[in-house]
This record gives C-alpha cells, structure tokens and sequence, in this order.
C-alpha cells in the first residue's frame, strides 16, 4: 500500500545540499572524476593514508587502485584545462575517498570535499580589477562554507607540512582539535610536472564536518547601540601565526569582544631580523546599551596583558 509519509532530506543530504549551494555560490564549478587512480598515486595528499584496496584485474595501471584523496584528480582536471587555454580554473568536486576495510572486506567509504583553484580569482577590465588566485582565496572558501554550517567556533587552521605541497603555504583545518582537512598551494616541483601555474588545493572530510552536532541558526536583531574599536600592531616573529595571536585575545577579551580581525601585516627594513608587524582591529560592543569609554578601557587592557604575558610587544 502507498505510504502516507511525506520524504524528506536527512540533515545529512541538507547539510551537503548546503555544500554544493556555497561552493556553486563562490563560482566553482562540479567536477566529477574517477574513484580509480594508480596505486603510487593512491594516497597522494590523503588526510589519512590507511591500507589501500587493488582490483584484482584492472584495466590498466592507472585505473588499478581506489582513491584516498580526491585532490590528484582535480589537478589534473585543472591541468587538461590549462592546456587548452583556459588558465583560470575553480573547480570542486563531493565524492568517496577508500580507506582500509570494513568487517565485510570491502573498504571503508567516506565522503570528502575538494577543490582546485589556479589563475585569475578576477579579472574584470572595464574596472581594471585583476587578482590571481591564492592562499587566502582558498580559505576564505572554506571558513565560508565553514560558516555557513555554524561551525567557525570549533574550526581552527595550523601551519602544515604536506608532501607535494608548499612548505610555508599549506594548512591543516580541525574541528574540535582533529584533523579533518588541509588547504596549501602544490608545491612548485608538482606544478610544473602537471604543467600548471601557482595552483591552490583544498580537501576537507566531509563525512566528519556533516556529522558534527550543530545546534539552529538563530538570526538576532542588528545592534542599536554603536560598536567601538580599538587597533592594535604588535611585533611578533616571523614564525608566529596570527591565528595564535587572535586565540589568545579572544581567551582574554571579556564578553564585550565581539569580533578580532588581522588588517595589516608588514615586513620590511624597518623591521628587525625575523620579526614582523601585524595589525588587529578588536571590535567591542553590547547589544544592550551604549558602552563608555571606561568600560572598552578595562577589557583593552586585559587583552594587552594577556599579549604581554605571551610575549607579544606592542609597537
């Protein structure tokens, strides 16, 4: 008998639905590639390389093992492309990477995201506007997508080292303190083996970012009261992230911090060796009433203190 129960997406497929909406929505566009690859290119930039599952009788070499990143595909998408005169390229592709085996001998199936970004980011002539694609284009995909999930909270990105890609422009992405992505650009030996100019990865594991309990987006009214903000520039070395920095004045900002945002970075001959100066916008406000002048003072100054007790000076 015909059933009376309306279907309906799981909060799974929403949540992906969600992703394919925020990737089309930044102007990639979907790849599709194959699960095969060849089996030294098998674990290629896997989050996590696990034993590795072989046909029995493949075709040929290079469609003879399953995947365990999705990433050498689309770089070689992005590189058929390239040769065809299409240098810029933003692709994305939403499919199953093969990791070890399941009590049933058969692998281990899980959904990841990935991207590949190369060329012009824009390009618009009437207005003069060009800017070619780069780290930070690839990660502002992601803390969009990030966002739109509600997870920027628990997401926090750490300087990386990753076979194949750049050694100081690649970073793991973890949520709640694991693993469950990276973002770099391919490091220059990799970019000219597949014939491609500066070039961006990013892959992130779906399987574990849709999972993640997220409590409902609720929408707050737009402040009436004025918000107040105070810059500041400190001296770090060059090593120092800023993310590391920003984590350290939200833990210390009272419930008045709203928001801290890196606006400038500079490094140059007014500069000591291996130092650099970067700049942070703290925005303070309350959602009630109009703060004073005493009250940003206090909770700058708990902020400045936390900086200094972590050996940040101030400039």
């Amino acid at each position: 008998p015909a059933s009376d129960v309306i279907g309906s997406l799981t909060p799974y497929q929403a949540k992906r639905r969600i992703v394919r909406n925020v990737m089309e929505g930044a102007g990639l566009y979907q790849a599709v590639t194959y699960s095969l690859t060849s089996a030294a290119a098998s674990q290629k930039f896997a989050l996590k390389a696990e034993e590795t599952t072989k046909l029995l009788m493949p075709m040929s070499e290079e469609r003879s093992t399953l995947r365990q990143s999705i990433i050498p595909h689309l770089i070689e998408a992005a590189a058929y492309n390239v040769a065809r005169s299409n240098d810029s390229v933003a692709l994305y592709e939403i499919g199953s990477v093969f990791l070890g085996q399941t009590t049933e001998e058969l692998p281990f199936e899980e959904e990841h995201l990935a991207l590949v970004l190369t060329g012009k980011w824009t390009d618009n002539a009437w207005q003069g506007e060009k800017k070619q694609v780069d780290f930070f284009v690839a990660k502002g995909i992601v803390e969009a997508l990030i966002a739109r999930l509600g997870l920027t909270e628990r997401v926090s990105y750490v300087k990386a080292n990753i076979d194949g890609l750049h050694p100081g422009r690649t970073a793991h992405v973890l949520l709640d303190g694991e693993v469950v992505g990276l973002i770099g650009q391919l490091h220059p030996a990799e970019e000219k083996q597949a014939g491609v100019k500066e070039t961006y990865v990013a892959e992130l594991n779906l399987l574990a970012i849709l999972s993640a309990n997220t409590e409902e987006l609720v929408y707050t009214q737009v402040p009436r009261f004025p918000a107040m903000t105070r810059d500041i520039a400190l001296e770090l070395d060059r090593t120092t992230a800023a993310g590391e920095i920003v984590s350290i004045i939200r833990a210390a900002g009272t419930k008045l911090l709203k928001d801290v945002k890196v606006f400038d970075v500079y490094e140059g001959e007014k500069m000591a060796p291996g130092k650099k100066s970067v700049a942070f916008s703290l925005t303070y406000f309350d959602p009630e009433r109009t703060l004073t002048d005493e009250e940003v003072v206090a909770a700058h100054n708990k902020v400045l203190k936390a900086l200094a007790a972590a050996g940040a000076e101030v400039r």
